[in-house]
């Protein structure tokens, strides 16, 4: 409750907590479009408020750390661009341009990070260089949700509002993206999953 306290006292509710790696604080975003770190390694019940990055695009409606390290942090927010951010000096590193319509999704496993976007597509990029290395296309709707397999497992999962579910194969993916063109991916399992939007998969 201090951290909500301390980050709405301008009126603004928070919009979005995410853990910092190694549990070293919480980061919030408002509704006004800020980014607040909040640092919990003092031994007390408060957390203190250590960093502010102001000038995200509109709405921050996802965020994921990414990189091999968790040095990244990808911002979506409003828009057809996703940044990516030094989770230390939260300067902009890159800006991921692919998605033709508004970024609504993202997930991140070590240097992968996925997308899913209003343009009913999904794409996969190397977050260290923010080269584009595939990307798919099926739904009927806006992708709404994604998730990477983890530890390492070569597939991503995306719903959409067409009540899809979708599973992708990311296997023939290069991880470098210098070693090959952006690649068509292919769905492996698709299925009518509900009879609402699919807002979430894990």
């Amino acid at each position: 409750s201090n951290i909500i306290e301390g980050a709405t006292t301008s009126g603004n509710a928070l919009n979005y907590l995410q853990m910092m790696p190694s549990n070293k604080g919480v980061m919030c975003a408002t509704a006004d479009a800020r980014l607040l770190v909040f640092d919990g390694s003092h031994n007390s019940a408060a957390m203190s408020l250590s960093k502010q990055l102001i000038g995200t695009n509109d709405d921050v409606i996802d965020m994921r750390f990414a990189g091999a390290d968790l040095s990244l942090l990808a911002v979506v927010s409003n828009s057809e661009q996703v940044r990516l951010h030094d989770a230390e000096t939260m300067g902009c590193t890159s800006v991921l341009l692919g998605h033709t319509d508004m970024v609504l999704c993202c997930d991140a496993v070590g240097q992968l990070l996925a997308t899913g976007s209003k343009d009913n597509t999904v794409r996969v990029w190397n977050a260290a260089s923010g080269g584009c290395l595939g990307w798919g296309e099926g739904h009927v709707a806006s992708v709404s949700a994604v998730a990477l397999g983890k530890k390492g497992a070569p597939f991503a999962v995306t719903g959409g509002a067409d009540k899809l579910l979708k599973v992708w194969d990311l296997g023939p993916l290069a991880t470098d993206d210098s070693e090959a063109g952006m690649q068509k991916l292919v769905t492996r399992a698709a299925v009518a999953a509900h009879e609402k939007e699919v807002n979430a998969v894990a």
